[in-house]
């Protein structure tokens, strides 16, 4: 085992002694080889300050989030030269790192947006919404008010959207509603900020979404409403959403109802209180059934 670490050590080194050198042929088939510690032929040239050799590597199409044996990826070594930090982040570095926020408020104090925008862009086309943006990251740092803010102003609308999305903090959200973005964005599964604060049980995050007017009713890509999305999950939830208006008599694409959801998968409580609905729903009818035969 130790001489396999010590030939993997000896190729990523190859590599990046390749890449250091202009007219060297890049071994391609090992440009994203480990050695020993988990480092890449990249993470060797960032940590090296050696600004050419991480351009060719990525060129050559290095992998730009491989994380070594203590978690750093090349970002994590980018505070150590900036036209490094700028071609890492501009090619799609992941702030969400070890050391990340340091990079990215270095990148912020070198006002390297575009290269920002562009990195999101290019991590979206990768992961769609499943990576956290610049700004999920600052959120992350509430003492640093003046980073949010700034990006806010520099992010563009996809990163915005992004963010949106996949934030957990009610104070980021306000602040991307006074920016401008929609209320009723959704992502790619069709899940609205009120979908994904029922997915993460997230009472107060829900709250605020429908003081915003988000559209309650909003379906996903499958059908699902927030509301049949809380049956199987939290009954504080469904009640919640059920103070608020929602829709109990709502069925998925598949047909699935509210209760039949609630009977198959939920607990005795949700199946309690959709049976108690469902009731006083049939109540209501036969009201206006007799209402409707008496004035005729």
């Amino acid at each position: 085992m130790k001489e396999l670490l010590e030939h993997y050590e000896y190729l990523v080194n190859e590599v990046f002694r390749s890449a250091r050198t202009e007219n060297d042929i890049i071994d391609i088939s090992n440009i994203n080889l480990r050695g020993y510690r988990g480092n890449t032929p990249l993470i060797l040239a960032a940590e090296s300050r050696d600004f050419n050799a991480v351009k060719r590597l990525l060129e050559h199409g290095a992998s730009l989030n491989c994380s070594n044996g203590d978690g750093s990826t090349a970002l994590s070594y980018s505070y150590r030269s900036i036209p490094c930090l700028q071609i890492l982040v501009r090619y799609g570095a992941d702030f969400s790192c070890k050391s990340g926020l340091n990079a990215l408020k270095l990148a912020v104090q070198n006002d390297l947006f575009a290269e920002i925008n562009s990195g999101n862009k290019i991590l979206f086309e990768k992961r769609g919404f499943h990576f956290d943006t610049a700004l999920i990251v600052a959120s992350k740092s509430p003492e640093d008010k003046l980073l949010l803010e700034t990006l806010i102003k520099k992010c563009d609308g996809l990163c915005l959207k992004v963010s949106l999305l996949r934030a957990n903090s009610i104070e980021l959200v306000k602040s991307l509603i006074s920016a401008g973005v929609d209320i009723n964005e959704s992502n790619d599964r069709g899940h609205t900020l009120l979908h994904r604060a029922v997915l993460n049980n997230n009472v107060q995050l829900a709250q605020f979404a429908v003081s915003a007017k988000v559209n309650i009713e909003a379906t996903d890509v499958e059908g699902y409403t927030a509301f049949l999305l809380a049956v199987t999950r939290s009954t504080v939830m469904m009640e919640y959403l059920m103070s608020c208006g929602a829709n109990t008599l709502c069925a998925n694409k598949n047909g699935d109802t509210a209760l039949s959801r609630a009977l198959r998968y939920g607990t005795i409580r949700a199946i309690h209180i959709l049976s108690k609905k469902d009731l006083e729903s049939r109540d209501e009818l036969n009201v206006e059934d007799a209402l409707h035969n008496e004035d005729n």
